[in-house]
């Protein structure tokens, strides 16, 4: 069933004090480790093993496991 105008514009409004309020909206997803709804062009979307994740997580999580497990390249044998 088509929406009318008026509840198209009601949805659309209530989806923008949701998007406003950081609460995830209908068909928008979210980052799984601060549960900030996922904008491409604003938050990032990175996709990881455990879910969708923002740019500002991703990072953040990705330097604590490069931290636990640095990256080294084994010395040259003389």
């Amino acid at each position: 069933m088509a929406l009318s105008f008026a509840e198209f514009k009601a949805a659309l409004q209530a989806d923008e004090a949701a998007l406003a309020a950081r609460q995830t909206v209908t068909g928008i997803l979210a980052c799984v480790a601060c549960e900030e709804p996922l904008q491409e062009s604003v938050t990032g979307s990175r996709h990881t093993h455990k879910g969708y994740m923002c740019s500002d997580c991703y990072f953040e999580e990705l330097g604590r496991e490069l931290d636990a497990h640095p990256i080294m390249t084994p010395r040259a044998v003389r």
